[in-house]
């Protein structure tokens, strides 16, 4: 599934093909590339039939706190999503000065 960044949509939910199988989560890229951002996993506790969320990165260190709201896991992804896009376009930014920077050194 192809999402344009121009709609704000950086995260992409994977729902699992087996039951109570892991969530995974995507992220778009500039151009149209997805990477793997992390995983959902459902926890149904003890039977007492409350579902808690709990979403890992890709070593599985926990990034957000539990919770049994799917849409704030929804949300936290989404920004987790942006703010390392935002983070790519500076490091590409900073990049481009750098080189550029350098060619006139080397004038």
């Amino acid at each position: 599934m192809k999402k344009e960044l121009i709609n704000e949509v950086f995260a992409d939910f994977k729902i699992p093909e087996i039951p109570f199988g892991h969530v995974i989560v995507n992220r778009f890229h500039a151009d149209g590339k997805t990477t793997p951002l992390g995983r959902i996993y459902q926890d149904f506790g003890n039977g007492d039939e409350v579902l808690t969320y709990v979403s890992v990165d890709n070593e599985g260190e926990e990034l957000f706190p539990p919770t049994e709201d799917w849409c704030t896991v929804e949300n936290n992804f989404e920004k987790y999503a942006k703010r390392l896009s935002g983070r790519q376009a500076e490091i590409t930014t900073l990049r481009a000065i750098k080189s550029s920077q350098q060619q006139t050194i080397n004038r």
